[in-house]
């Protein structure tokens, strides 16, 4: 076998025929294993080879396949256990690729894991149509220059600057229109004064799915200035966001208007059906507030729409006061499961006393029964040789009476017999 740098190393399961055994190698000096196996070499392909294997790395095939049936319960959360010999199903031939089984792993139920239409792809589809609505927007509405309107900064008292926009000359009812043009969407208690609420619907395909808020950002696009204007930076942005703010209603001359739309996107695709079309309404869309003058403006007018502090104020009271609630809920929910945590930490520490105060228990009910069985075996030893001692003194006693028992006894029998004969000689 041509010898090159891609080293191949036998996976866990792999099976062999064992061709013949080896003469002790190693400082152990053990002898190995001979096992014929067949590998894939990247480049060329299965080849069979013969290895050295150590006797402590080789198992019966029999003997792996019910010990990888009795761990894979465990090991495996794949594991198919509806099956009698409770194994778990191998996956496909067609889709192994000549490699091991176990380095193979088939996903079931997938479907439940994609995310093609999860909250932030619905969120991101809903960010998608207010950019079409503005680039629409910006491509249908009129443009305004120099001789239309003027840019003006004013420096306040702090000493930063503030930009204004003055008409040029007179305006018809609804001639200005003024589009918030900005690149980011957030939520509009992150934006302060400088923002533009969307629009969003509350129900069907087109609402927010975690029903939050959005609003277009303008806080760096609230100034028109050329570098060494004001300071030694550019600025750009958008009209809108020049417009001023007013609590006086007499002088808002700019109103907050809403933009609604329609969408029909048509797709050409590679396909044997290649026309496919999608339509959304108005109800499914979101709206975007634009400004606009509903009544005629004469020139050298500062355009200003309202703006109620009073209801600012309140607004933001509540938006206070929502937002401590949540705070507070949030540790209200904190807490509780810090408890609930205590709760359970309490109840498995007093599961585990109980458990051990059980144990313990049992342990002195064993050690009272060894004690029982000791003294039990202690009393047994004690009455077997107080019983051994009895049988010893009845032998002493049994003994002593029959050496005291006269020996003439005994032999006396032959002189009565012998009286007894003479007598009945005598008689005859």
């Amino acid at each position: 076998m041509n010898q090159t740098n891609n080293r191949k190393d036998l996976v866990e399961g792999t099976q062999g025929v064992i061709a013949g055994f080896s003469g002790p190698q190693g400082p152990e000096g053990v002898a190995k294993v001979l096992l014929t196996v067949t590998i894939q070499v990247p480049g060329t392909g299965p080849q069979v080879v013969t290895l050295p294997a150590a006797p402590r790395n080789l198992m019966l095939t029999k003997e792996y396949i019910l010990q990888r049936a009795g761990s894979s319960a465990l090991d495996d959360p794949q594991k198919e256990t509806g099956t009698p010999d409770n194994k778990r199903k191998a996956p496909p031939s067609w889709i192994l690729e000549d490699m091991d089984p176990d380095r193979v792993k088939i996903e079931k139920g997938w479907g439940k894991l994609l995310g093609d239409n999860d909250n932030l792809i619905k969120t991101f589809w809903l960010r998608g149509r207010i950019a079409v609505c503005l680039q629409a927007l910006f491509e249908t509405l009129p443009t305004y220059s120099d001789k239309d309107l003027v840019v003006c900064h004013r420096q306040n008292d702090k000493g930063g600057w503030r930009s204004e926009l003055w008409t040029a000359r007179p305006f018809a009812a609804e001639e200005l229109v003024f589009v918030p043009h900005a690149s980011q969407l957030k939520e509009s208690h992150l934006t302060d004064q400088k923002n533009a609420v969307v629009g969003i619907p509350k129900y069907g395909p087109g609402k927010h799915p975690e029903d939050s808020s959005l609003a277009l950002d303008g806080r760096t696009r609230t100034s028109l200035a050329h570098a060494g204007s004001y300071d030694d930076n550019e600025h750009t942005g958008s009209l809108y966001w020049l417009v001023s703010r007013t609590s006086a209603i007499a002088k808002a001359n700019m109103s907050l208007e809403n933009v609604s739309q329609e969408q029909t996107v048509k797709l050409s695709l590679p396909l044997k059906s290649k026309k496919r079309s999608v339509e959304w309404s108005s109800s499914d869309l979101p709206t975007i507030p634009i400004l606009v003058n509903k009544k005629k403006i004469e020139a050298h007018v500062r355009l200003a729409m309202f703006h109620d502090e009073e209801k600012e104020k309140k607004d933001k009271k509540i938006k206070d006061e929502k937002a401590k609630e949540e705070k507070a809920k949030e540790e209200q929910v904190k807490e509780e499961k810090a408890q609930e945590v205590k709760a359970k930490e309490e109840q498995t520490k007093a599961l585990e006393a109980k458990k051990e105060k059980a144990k313990e228990g049992k342990a002195k009910e064993k050690a009272k029964e060894e004690q029982t069985k000791a003294l039990e075996a202690k009393a047994g030893k004690a009455k077997a040789k107080k019983d051994e001692k009895e049988k010893k003194d009845e032998a002493k006693e049994e003994k002593a009476k029959e050496k005291g028992k006269p020996k003439t006894k005994a032999k006396a029998k032959p002189v009565v017999q012998a009286e007894a004969a003479e007598a009945a000689e005598a008689q005859d």
